[in-house]
């Protein structure tokens, strides 16, 4: 699980769930081969609408955006 942080020395533009760099840093400096998911999207840490939260978490490398409160309105 990725964490909604900025790691700034290994990409300081973006939170981890959103960054390439970090994404590729666990995947082939550390080896990580399993299924990669996103934190909760909607826990308020990053910004922008839900469905460009998941894009990005997708687009860096994740393997699965998680969205956790349940609320059916905002999944939609």
């Amino acid at each position: 699980m990725t964490a909604h942080v900025v790691y700034s020395a290994i990409d300081p533009d973006r939170p981890a769930t959103n960054s390439r760099r970090v994404i590729e840093m666990i995947r082939d400096e550390i080896g990580f081969t399993g299924l990669l998911m996103s934190d909760d999207l909607g826990m308020k840490a990053l910004s922008g609408p839900y469905d460009a939260r998941a894009a990005a978490a997708i687009a860096a490398g994740c393997d699965v955006a998680l969205h956790c409160d349940g609320n059916l309105a905002d999944m939609e």
